[in-house]
């Protein structure tokens, strides 16, 4: 599996999830340091990749209206790579059974997850990606490696 950790995600989430054998990227590694939310969101569904974020506002809004895959880790950012880890194969079961879902993980386990059937992560990618542009966000950003642990 694929991930792009938010700015706001502890570094120990990304060595969590190569030290289990999946790609992982930061934001900042992947040129989005300084993105905002939809385009992390345009960025990874490109790639196939979720987006891994503490930020509850963010959460809420792709529990809302997902897009691609995004997992929001609903915890106090020191406890982030704890509560994964404890819940990674029940988040990667949930993710591998859709194209466009949610999956919010805390100390108690997955506790909601929100899905949209019918248009896949890169179409919907597309549309965000588009109204990004129409409000000014027109920077693309080039395919990146994984972050290797920072």
């Amino acid at each position: 599996m694929r991930f792009l950790l938010d700015q706001d995600v502890d570094a120990a989430v990304g060595r969590l999830l190569r030290q289990r054998g999946h790609a992982c990227w930061t934001a900042g590694s992947a040129g989005l340091a300084r993105a905002r939310d939809d385009e992390l969101t345009v960025w990874a569904a490109a790639r196939r990749a979720a987006v891994v974020s503490t930020d509850e506002e963010f959460g809420q809004r792709r529990m809302r209206n997902a897009v691609g895959w995004h997992v929001w880790l609903s915890c106090a950012d020191w406890d982030a790579s704890r509560v994964l880890a404890a819940h990674l194969d029940e988040v990667l079961a949930r993710l591998a059974a859709g194209t466009d879902l949610t999956v919010r993980v805390a100390s108690g386990g997955v506790s909601g997850v929100s899905g949209v059937s019918g248009v896949s992560g890169v179409e919907r990618a597309g549309e965000v990606l588009q109204a990004a542009v129409d409000l000014g966000g027109d920077d693309a950003v080039a395919g990146t490696e994984p972050a290797g642990d920072e």
